[in-house]
This record gives structure tokens, C-alpha cells and sequence, in this order.
């Protein structure tokens, strides 16, 4: 009997869709025969208050300086740079403890951070890394990682103008859960969630910590032109679900509004809906992009999402809405024309790669041998 091969697979908080990144890894090897996947949040397993710290200065800066946060992003857009440096040596103490602790037979991170730590520590298998945007970055490249996975072409031509061997380079997309790209009856899944059969059905989010203008993107569907109802969720932001919670009913909405939190069931949201405004998360944009969903981008973070809100619109799969105050007319624009909804859907499903989980875990397992 072959012997089971443990993979460790490193993400950070920072960001949900690294987790979810590597959620959907674990999901494809639990599947897989003689394979074990298990999970590590990096930071949090360095130090929990280093973990707290960092996820809240993103979000703040994300949030509140934009473009302090593009100047970081742009400064360090060259192969070395003092992150990277300091990425090598974070953590490589308890890192080799780790790796000594659980014996895996590989490594595959989908954060950069881990990427970096693992690079430099005496690890006899593959070190693997799975890009999680449409946009490739330095800060993702180490030449001792044995295998890179990326979303797309576009991005293996980068990697190798980097110097990275094409032999190290698989183009698979990037891993979701295939829970997204199970077909429903849309009919069926709206009375379900309680929703109205004959609207149109529009989710209004912004990525796992509810970040972004959500209050004014609510505020705005009070003037759409046709009839509609939104679901506004907002992640782990259980501040402003309260707050959303307040607006609505103290405002006088012409169609339904609904305000959510975290919803576990997200897969079945998205596949009742018809349109999903939200930020160009690259998980957000790939599981849209498997349910068939149109997106449209409203105040992307500057650098790695307006990379990933370009693929989007390049695919035919969305719209990139300037300000939040054109939305109501996009958004009517769009419900008075079902035919454009429906070929942004029909785009979106051709662009999708619902199997990038499953040909990383296979791609990993025979890199490892028999």
C-alpha cells in the first residue's frame, strides 16, 4: 500500500482569500487517495498578536490610505527588495520546528509571506506557491521554490521574463471549493433563501472584512431605475452589519433589502444572484467567475485588484464602476438588458478553472513520487 503524503499548506489572515485559497486545497486532497492536507495560518502560528497587528494595518491602509498602500506595492515591484529579505528570515526558527514536527512530504503556500520564510530553511521537498490574484508580483518569486501556480498565460510570461523556468511554471487557475461551480436551479434557490422568484437579485459585497464604500453602494440602490433586491453582506464586519441593519430601517427603500453577515452558504448567495458588486479580491473574482456571476468592481485596492479587475473586464466577465455614485446606473442599465447579463455570464463560466484545487494536489503528489 503506497504510503500517505502529508502536505502542509501555509496562508495568512491577511486577506480572507488566502485561507479560503487554501481551504479549497484541503477540500481537493481530502479527495485524493493516500493524500493528507493540513492547514497552517502562518502568523497566527508565529505569534498571534504579529497576526493581529499586520491584519489590522492592511485593512487600515487599504481602507483609509490607498495609495500609501499602491506606493508599498509599487516600491517593492523589483526582484529584490528589503520585504523580501526580511520574508526569508521571519519566523525560520519556529518554521524549521514545524517542518521537523510534521514531516510533509511538501510545502505549498498561498501567501507570500510563508513563500519567503520557507525558501531559505533545508526542507528536502518541493517548496510550492500558488499565486492567489490575476496579477503577478515580485514579492511572490523565490528561486528555491520548486513549482509556481498561476491564474492564467499572461502570467506564466511574466515568471519567465523573472527568470523563473518555464519547467516550474503551471498555469491552473486558482483554487476555489468546487462547491461554485455546481450548477442550480436558480428558481429553486431563491425561495429557499427567502428570496423573491420574480426580481432580479443583487449582492452587494466587499470581501471577508466587509472594506469598501458598502453603506453608499446600499444608499444608491434607492435609485434604481427597474425593479430589484439586494443583499448587502459584509463578511466578519459584524459593526457594519449593525450599522447597515440601522440604515435600512430607518430608510425608505423602494425594493428589498436584506443585510447579512457572515454567510457559510456564500456558493448558494452567488448562485441565486444575478449580478455581485464587490471588490477584485482574486478569490471573489474566481468564484464569481465559476458560478457564471457578472461582477462589477467598485473602488478596487490599488495594485494586485485593479490586476485583477483588468483580467475581469478583459474576460467580458464584469465592469469596473468608476465611483459608486454611477452604480444605480450601470446597475439599471444592466437589468434593462438581460441578453448583456446573460453573455457576461456565459464569459465568466468560459474564463472560470473550477479544477485548479484538484491539478495543484495532483501536480504537488508527482513532484513528491511514489
Amino acid at each position: 500500500m503506497a504510503k500517505t503524503k502529508k502536505f502542509l499548506v501555509f496562508a495568512t489572515s491577511i486577506g480572507a482569500g488566502h485561507i479560503r485559497a487554501a481551504q479549497a486545497i484541503q477540500e481537493a486532497g481530502a479527495e485524493a487517495p493516500g493524500c493528507e492536507v493540513k492547514v497552517v495560518d502562518f502568523l497566527r502560528y508565529l505569534s498571534p498578536a504579529l497576526a493581529k497587528a499586520t491584519e489590522e494595518a492592511y485593512y487600515a491602509a487599504t481602507k483609509h490610505i490607498p495609495r500609501a498602500y499602491k506606493f508599498l506595492y509599487d516600491l517593492e515591484d523589483r526582484p529584490a527588495s528589503r520585504i523580501k529579505s526580511l520574508q526569508s528570515k521571519l519566523g525560520s526558527g519556529k518554521m524549521a520546528k514545524l517542518l521537523e514536527k510534521e514531516q510533509p512530504a511538501a510545502v505549498i503556500s498561498t501567501h507570500f509571506m510563508p513563500a519567503g520564510a520557507v525558501d531559505q530553511l533545508p526542507f528536502k521537498g518541493p517548496k510550492t506557491v500558488v499565486l492567489t490574484d490575476y496579477v503577478a508580483h515580485p514579492i511572490w518569486l523565490y528561486h528555491h521554490t520548486d513549482l509556481f501556480f498561476v491564474a492564467h498565460e499572461g502570467m506564466r510570461d511574466y515568471l519567465r521574463k523573472s527568470g523563473i523556468p518555464d519547467s516550474k511554471i503551471r498555469v491552473t487557475g486558482i483554487p476555489i471549493k468546487k462547491e461554485f461551480s455546481q450548477r442550480q436551479d436558480k428558481q429553486q434557490l431563491k425561495k429557499e433563501l427567502g428570496l423573491d422568484v420574480e426580481l432580479p437579485t443583487i449582492i452587494i459585497a466587499s470581501g471577508g472584512h466587509g472594506i469598501g464604500p458598502l453603506k453608499e453602494m446600499v444608499l444608491g440602490v434607492k435609485n434604481l431605475g427597474v425593479p430589484a433586491q439586494v443583499v448587502a453582506i459584509t463578511g466578519n464586519n459584524e459593526s457594519l452589519r449593525l450599522q447597515l441593519t440601522e440604515l435600512v430601517s430607518k430608510e425608505s427603500f423602494p425594493y428589498p433589502v436584506r443585510v447579512l453577515g457572515f454567510v457559510s452558504d456564500i456558493h448558494r448567495w452567488m448562485a441565486a444572484a444575478d449580478l455581485l458588486v464587490s471588490k477584485a479580491g482574486g478569490l471573489t473574482v474566481s468564484e464569481a467567475l465559476a458560478a457564471g456571476l457578472p461582477m462589477l468592481v467598485v473602488k478596487p485596492t490599488p495594485g494586485q485588484e485593479d490586476g485583477n479587475t483588468d483580467y475581469l473586464l478583459e474576460q467580458g466577465a464584469g465592469i469596473y464602476v468608476q465611483d459608486e455614485t454611477r452604480l444605480p446606473l450601470v446597475i439599471t442599465g444592466l437589468l434593462k438588458a438581460p441578453l448583456r447579463i446573460q453573455g457576461m455570464s456565459e464569459a465568466a463560466r468560459r474564463a472560470a478553472k473550477p479544477k485548479a484545487a484538484a491539478e495543484i494536489i495532483a501536480a504537488v503528489s508527482a513532484l513528491c513520487g511514489e
